[in-house]
């Protein structure tokens, strides 16, 4: 009868526990691998997926990685593999990185996002990335050969990234909500490979969410500047000044005019003198108006390349489409062509900029 008591004592004592039930089967940390990148590619008709995690959990440093690999006909059935394939279970709470092989991008990310915002464990904030001409697990298994933490290093380009740009707009969620609401033309950020480093370069362009080409520096800096997501950029002149941008304001406004869509692009920006080609230059009123119509030239020719190339590429590079729907009678207006809008449509430019300081002279000479 003691017995009995206890034991429905015991019960009522879980019950009253929050998560009581939960601790039954809690694991330690030590008996859990957290994979701290992912990278995902499509190789002969086969998902295959490449985990990176660190020996020691979370605090894991350079010299304590290992990696995972593991195949399947559908990307369920690779991550199912991987599970098998590692001795201890693996979770994807602490991924904060996906890294999207070219194969997987030319055959279509669409399903892969969808897989991973379904899964509860996986990071709706955690960042994807594509890889330019190589698959993503030999970034990944150069990482494990040269022991470095690959986590850090992307975390550390992300950061530096987050210095320009006021947000990342290539999270898990971002990309499927795009997916959901029809959007069929995205870019996303993608990584230059050689040499086994890695470097940031620009955009990668999808239609459809298969890869259809990649954007240089330029362009990529002017899809940012259409999305008035700049914080602060370098540019350089062509006559040897270099500033660095800031302030950017931009707005696009909308109209029809006749059977085109008109679009007005209204661009404000200060800027910061930071090198001049002769240091004993003496920087008068002439020499400054004459920077400030280099400065304005040079954005409005760095605009103007990345609406041609997105317009050549058929890919709502900016974001457009976002603009047009906030205007009921110009989207609707567009029910035939909201997939390609973008060769009905003309663009001028209001651009006002401004020399606020210089850091190379004490004042103005």
């Amino acid at each position: 009868m003691k017995k009995f008591l206890l034991g429905i004592g015991l019960l009522l004592f879980c019950f009253t526990m929050e998560g009581c039930s939960k601790d039954f089967n809690k694991k330690e940390i030590n008996e859990i691998d957290m994979i701290r990148v992912l990278g995902i590619d499509y190789i002969d008709n086969q998902y295959s997926i490449t985990a990176l995690y660190g020996i020691g959990g979370p605090d894991t440093v350079n010299g304590d990685v290992e990696t995972i690999e593991a195949k399947g006909d559908t990307l369920f059935e690779a991550f199912e593999n991987l599970k098998k394939e590692n001795k201890k279970d693996i979770s994807f709470s602490y991924t904060s990185f996906y890294l999207i092989g070219q194969g997987l991008a030319k055959h279509g990310i669409e399903d892969t996002v969808r897989y991973l915002i379904k899964d509860e464990t996986v990071k709706s904030n955690a960042l994807m990335y594509i890889v330019k001409e190589v698959d993503a697990a030999t970034i990944i298994k150069d990482a494990k050969e040269e022991n470095i933490m690959l986590h850090d290093d992307l975390k550390a380009m992300v950061q530096k990234r987050l210095d320009s740009v006021t947000k990342n707009e290539n999270t898990i969620l971002w990309i499927y909500e795009d997916i959901e609401n029809n959007k069929s033309s995205t870019v996303i950020p993608f990584f230059d490979y050689q040499d086994k480093k890695l470097g940031m370069s620009g955009y990668a362009a999808f239609t459809d969410y298969k890869l259809v080409a990649y954007l240089d520096e330029d362009t990529s800096l002017g899809i940012d500047l259409l999305n008035g997501i700049v914080k602060s950029s370098p540019i350089y002149l062509p006559d040897g000044y270099g500033l660095i941008i800031n302030n950017v304001k931009t707005v696009l406004t909308p109209s029809l005019q006749s059977s085109n869509i008109h679009v007005t692009v209204h661009m404000k920006f200060d800027s910061v003198l930071r090198s001049i080609p002769n240091p004993e230059q003496v920087i008068d009123n002439k020499i400054r108006i004459k920077i400030k119509d280099e400065q304005t030239r040079y954005i409005l020719e760095l605009l103007e390349k990345t609406i041609a190339a997105s317009q050549t590429i058929g890919v709502d590079t900016f974001r457009l489409s976002d603009v047009l729907e906030d205007y009921s009678t110009i989207w609707n207006a567009l029910r035939n062509h909201q997939d390609d809008f973008l060769e009905f449509t003309k663009f001028d430019y209001t651009i006002e900029s401004r020399i606020t300081k210089s850091n190379v002279l004490e004042g103005w000479r």
